[in-house]
Formats: C-alpha cells, structure tokens, sequence
C-alpha cells in the first residue's frame, strides 16, 4: 500500500498557529463558562470546564513561547 505524501499528523501547522487557536479557544471556554456561573449559578460542570479552558489557554500560551517567533 503506497503511503500519503504527507502523514497524518506530521505537523502541517506551525507550533505557533496551534498556540494561537488553543488560546482563542481557551478564552472563549472560559469566557462562556464564567458567565454561564455568575447567571445561573456555579456546579461542578462549571469548575470541570473552567479548568479545562485554563488549560488550553496555559499551553497555547507555551506553544507560541516554545515557536521561538513571538517577538516578530
């Protein structure tokens, strides 16, 4: 069987633009799961989802550190 040109999941994006993205949709989980607490109260999924969007956040954030471009 022939193999594809490119591998799956070889890295066709940059470490840099994953940053980006786990960031953007680290805030909005975030941004979501705050107001959704202050409305209608916080439980437990709330918790469970903000640590998860503080998470992407957190390694977008190292993601675009470790690209060695963020200061261009």
């Amino acid at each position: 069987m022939a193999r594809p040109a490119v591998p799956v999941g070889c890295g066709t994006m940059s470490d840099r633009r994953h940053g980006i993205v786990y960031s953007v949709a680290g805030l909005l989980v975030l941004a979501a799961n705050v107001i959704d607490a202050v409305n209608r109260g916080s439980s437990a999924w709330n918790f469970v989802a903000i640590a998860v969007g503080a998470g992407l956040l957190f390694s977008g954030f190292s993601l675009i550190a470790r690209s060695g471009r963020a200061g261009d």
